[in-house]
């Protein structure tokens, strides 16, 4: 079991935890009303817009009464509260994130909980010396009030302090670090909201892993020829549309950049079938990662933690960010306008290439 350590927490400035909840819940809860009413309005006035524009279109062309100039008018609009219209949405989501947030909370404070979270079953061990004794987990278990862990990594770990002993220091470094975590409040909701996306018990295992193996893709001739026929591959097009090109030009490209794509396709694959299925959780992992970056701390617990972020001498959340932008620029190719093009410039392959760098 856990070692028992004499510890005095300093006294909280954070009000009693019920009044606090009860109190963050109310302001959200307006808040998310606010937002849902503005919401509403705007998607009407995108639909007015809309039919502002056909009945515009109707009269410029059938009427002869404007201008087509005039057609700027309704488009620009509707490109301005389109973006407002996202961002409110995201807001109002976030809102109803943050609700259920306390409301998860109180029902924690008012013991409402059991049921209602992650069980930690699959760390059920019938031989384990006191586990079953102290219903470490399962329904109702200790593990189902104290997990809040949305990663696989996170649910090893708390299961892991749960079923074999600490140190007396290790016990009062960790009971200092959550003294100072139960005043950060904000800090809390905030990675609570950025982390309410991931699914629970996703694992980054595959990702590690692959991150921590050797470049699959490190022949820079290869990278520059894959960039020279994609780049050939579009002049040959435009060419062949436009200037009356031979199209045996074009389909010698084709034959180039399918030779090359076969002699590099495991490779290739290697890296995107990764990189395609985490492509959510890292750009939410970086979220979470700037959120604690901006952080500072005081018990040496999470000073330590912190620094560990910082071991590399990079800001990790943006090497994820920028890991994730060229992820969506992968994923470009599966939009239909763009496919064509793609596949003509290889960027399948400049893109493994450009990530594995």
């Amino acid at each position: 079991m856990v070692s028992v350590a004499t510890f005095s927490p300093p006294a909280s400035t954070t009000p009693v935890p019920r009044q606090e909840y009860l109190r963050r819940l109310e302001d959200r809860e307006r808040l998310r009303s606010a937002l849902a009413r503005r919401e509403r309005w705007l998607g009407l006035a995108r639909l007015a817009v809309f039919f502002a524009a056909l009945a515009l279109l109707w009269m410029t062309f059938a009427q002869h009464w404007f201008s087509p100039w005039w057609l700027l008018l309704p488009l620009a609009l509707f490109s301005g509260l389109l973006v407002i219209h996202e961002r409110v949405t995201r807001a109002w989501l976030s809102a109803g994130r943050a609700v259920a947030f306390y409301e998860r909370g109180l029902a924690r404070v008012e013991d409402r909980w059991t049921g209602t979270g992650q069980s930690g079953e699959r760390f059920i061990d019938d031989t384990h010396p006191y586990s079953s004794d102290l219903d470490l987990f399962g329904k109702g278990s200790l593990f189902e009030l104290l997990c809040t862990a949305r990663t696989r990594t996170g649910e090893d770990t708390l299961a892991a302090w749960l079923r074999h002993p600490a140190t007396t220091e290790e016990v009062r470094a960790r009971q200092a670090a959550i003294v100072e975590l139960r005043d950060l409040l904000d800090l809390r909701e905030d990675l609570a909201l950025l982390g309410a996306h991931v699914p629970v018990g996703v694992d980054f295992n595959a990702v590690i892993h692959w991150g921590m193996l050797p470049p699959l893709l490190v022949a820079p001739m290869a990278r520059l020829l894959a960039f020279l026929l994609g780049a050939l591959g579009m002049l040959s097009l435009l060419g062949w549309l436009l200037s009356d090109w031979p199209i045996a030009l074009l389909v010698g490209v084709l034959w180039c950049e399918m030779a090359l794509a076969l002699v590099l396709r495991r490779r290739v694959l290697a890296v995107v079938n990764i990189v395609e299925k985490s492509a959510r959780d890292l750009a939410l992992l970086a979220g979470v990662l700037a959120r604690i970056e901006r952080e500072t701390f005081a018990s040496p617990r999470l000073q330590e933690l912190r620094r560990a972020l910082d071991q590399t001498g990079e800001v990790p959340s943006q090497r994820i960010a920028q890991l994730c932008n060229l992820i969506d620029l992968l994923n470009s190719r599966r939009n239909q306008m763009f496919a064509p093009f793609a596949l003509l410039m290889m960027w399948t392959t400049q893109m493994a290439f450009a990530i594995e760098t």
